[in-house]
Parts: C-alpha cells; structure tokens; sequence
C-alpha cells in the first residue's frame, strides 16, 4: 500500500490524539519497520490493518468510523499534494465520473505499484451518482471519507449510503447523494 496513506495516518493520529499516543501504537503494533514510513514508499496493507485495530480498540471508535474519518483526513493531504484534484474538474460528480478513467490513470502513472479500488458508475441523475465499488481490500468506508473530503473542497455537501452487494459482480454501491447546503 502506498505509503502516503500510513504517513498520513500517523499524522491524524498525532493531530486528533496526541504523539505519545501515536508512538504508543506504533510500538504495540510491532511492525518490521517500527512505523518509519514515506509517503511515496510502498509497504504491507496488513501493517495498516494492525495500526487501524489498535486504534480503534484504542479509541474505542467503531472500524467503519475510524475509517470514515481517516479517509477525509486523507483527502485534505491529497488535495494539499496532488491540487489539480479540485482545479481539473468541475464539480464533484465530474470528478467521481472520471475517477477511473483519468485519476487512478495518473496515480498510477506517479505510482506504477498502486493497487487502487475500480469505481464503475452504475445510475446517474443530477442529484445522485451510484459508484459500483470493488477491491480486495475492502476500504469503502474509507472511500466514504475520501468522498465526504472532496465534498468539502467542492463545498458541495452530500451524503452517501454503502449498500453491500454480495450477488453483484462489484462488492458495494456506494450511492451519493447532493444535500442542500
């Protein structure tokens, strides 16, 4: 997993938390590497996995909600590095329905290693966009929170549902959903 996503987590736990807290769980976490990551290195998702549990068990804060959380923190980071995000596209949905075809197309090509979700676009209206997701690694909350970041940068409120799909060829939809502001 890029590495971006573990120094940005270290960050959020500092930030939201405290230091000590982050390096009281980066040394229970007994990780190869002790927790010194890059962002544009690339390390094992099961270490995230383990430094995610232990601060949801931590914090206690529900998985999904943690999730949600860091996926919005990430955002804030990605935007700050990659600003052509907001500035290319239009509006939110112009970003969601070009999300495959030009912005993981571009991740890649800065990270030839990445193993990103596949948004496919299922049912579109000018209010809601359904996004068909799917990965091995099964991060749709965090995808909610990537969502409700880039609805911040829009200023384009929203609200999004994950509705699981186990006799679909795609793991969840996550349908999203303009709110007024």
């Amino acid at each position: 997993m890029l590495g971006l996503v573990f120094t940005s987590l270290i960050e959020m736990m500092e930030e939201k938390f405290s230091y000590d807290f982050a390096d009281e769980v980066l040394e229970e976490a007994k990780l190869k590497n002790d927790g010194a990551y890059t962002a544009v290195g690339y390390y094992d998702f099961n270490e995230l996995v383990k430094i995610a549990s232990l601060v949801s068990t931590k914090t206690n804060t529900p998985m999904p909600a943690l999730l949600t959380a860091f996926g919005e923190y990430l955002m804030d980071d990605i935007a700050d590095g990659h600003p052509h995000i907001v500035k290319d596209y239009a509006s939110l949905f112009d970003m969601l329905t070009r999300l495959d075809a030009e912005i993981h197309v571009r991740v890649r090509q800065l990270y030839e290693n990445a193993n990103l979700p596949h948004f496919s676009i299922g049912e579109k209206t000018d209010t809601t966009i359904e996004l068909q997701y799917s990965s091995e690694r099964r991060l749709e909350h965090l995808a909610h929170g990537l969502l409700n970041g880039a609805s911040t940068l829009f200023n384009e409120p929203i609200e999004v549902e994950i509705i699981e799909t186990p006799e679909e060829d795609y793991d969840v939809l996550i349908k999203v959903t303009k709110v007024a502001p």
